[in-house]
């Protein structure tokens, strides 16, 4: 077919209006071009990354501000302590309490057991804090909190919130910090009176609990309700405690709760001559 002037512009008119230019400059790639560019070569959509927890002295923070009382306490972030107006919060933080203890932890992901770091109980020495705490916080976060004589400690443990209604604890009597349920030395004494419990409903607690654990697992099932499951670390003294004042005292709220279940699953399956175990099977667990 043979084309006027006139028609050969109209066309082209027709062509750009709408978006369908192909003619471009040698140095310029066309639309076709373009597009194909854009489908071959698209960017594969990223990975969602592994879903980080907040920092554990935010934990802290949501647990107050929902009224659990939580330990006295003060954060330095990675790195923070190699500034003197730092290190001067810090020795006022003790001048304050006089007798604390020091904690390290990093960033952790939903899934992963709670990391076993540097830690320093109770100490009333500032060149032991001012050492563990420059050397540490090189690589780590660092929580400052008023120390609590692990001696007086009534009862100390974790429990496991599962779903809306069902838990697990495992805890003991007596002097510990939760972090001796980690212990992964194999000539570690047995701790005192240690128990564990599955429950299908915070209603329904085996009746040897003990009332100030069923107390706190009553009230921890209403809080954070849209991340389980969620292990919460605890003590309980003989008397108040911590910034309300109170004989309850939580640690932290962490993730990596399967781990925490697979142990007081094999603490009952390895202790059950010791213990009257019932299961009780039923339609909804």
């Amino acid at each position: 077919m043979n084309w006027t002037r006139s028609g050969r512009q109209f066309f082209g008119k027709m062509l750009r209006k709408y978006g369908l230019n192909m003619f471009t400059g040698a140095d310029a790639p066309g639309p076709i071009h373009n597009l194909l560019g854009k489908i071959v070569f698209k960017k594969p959509p990223e990975k969602p990354g592994i879903q980080l927890l907040p920092l554990k002295h935010m934990r802290l923070e949501q647990l107050a501000k929902a009224g659990f009382n939580v330990p006295n306490s003060k954060c330095f972030l990675r790195g923070e302590l190699q500034r003197k107006e730092k290190v001067e919060e810090l020795l006022a933080f003790w001048t304050k309490w006089r007798r604390i203890s020091l904690r390290s932890f990093r960033e952790e992901n939903v899934l992963e057991e709670t990391p076993q770091l540097p830690v320093l109980y109770d100490t009333n020495d500032p060149r032991i804090i001012l050492k563990f705490s420059l050397e540490h916080n090189q690589h780590y976060h660092t929580l400052a909190h008023q120390a609590l004589p692990l001696v007086d400690s009534k009862y100390t443990g974790k429990i496991i919130l599962l779903g809306n209604e069902r838990h697990a604890a495992i805890y003991f009597e007596k002097y510990g910090t939760p972090r001796f349920l980690d212990e992964k030395d194999e000539n570690k004494k047995p701790l005192p009176g240690l128990m564990a419990y599955r429950s299908a409903s915070f209603s329904n607690m085996p009746e040897w609990v003990p009332e100030e654990i069923r107390g706190l697992a009553e009230r921890l099932q209403s809080f954070y309700q849209e991340f389980r499951p969620m292990t919460v670390e605890f003590s309980i003294y003989p008397y108040s405690v911590g910034i309300y004042e109170e004989q309850e005292i939580l640690w932290e709220w962490c993730g990596g709760s399967t781990y925490d279940l697979d142990k007081i699953s094999a603490f009952l399956m390895e202790r059950a001559e010791e213990y009257q175990l019932k299961i009780c099977l039923a339609e909804k667990i």
